[in-house]
């Protein structure tokens, strides 16, 4: 039985249009894109947490990750996908 196998790519990109939420301006996304592979299949999902609006940043999520821990909420959804 095999084991699971974790990639991760990080990014960071201008936005064309600054973006509005929660009371901040965003002019850029800094986040992750994991992919999961194991015996049961394999799936990609983005974890990309907003400043200021979630509690948990990017580095948070990368941390409880490769810790295997608790995941934060935006890792956790970025999982399940």
């Amino acid at each position: 039985m095999g084991g699971v196998v974790i990639r991760i790519a990080g990014y960071r990109s201008r936005l064309r249009t600054p973006m509005r939420f929660g009371g901040e301006t965003f002019t850029e996304r800094h986040g992750f894109f994991v992919e999961v592979e194991g015996s049961a299949g394999s799936g990609v999902g983005e974890v990309a947490p907003l400043p200021g609006v979630h509690r948990e940043s990017v580095e948070d999520c990368l941390q409880a990750l490769r810790r295997r821990t608790t995941f934060p909420r935006s890792l956790a959804f970025g999982m399940s996908v």
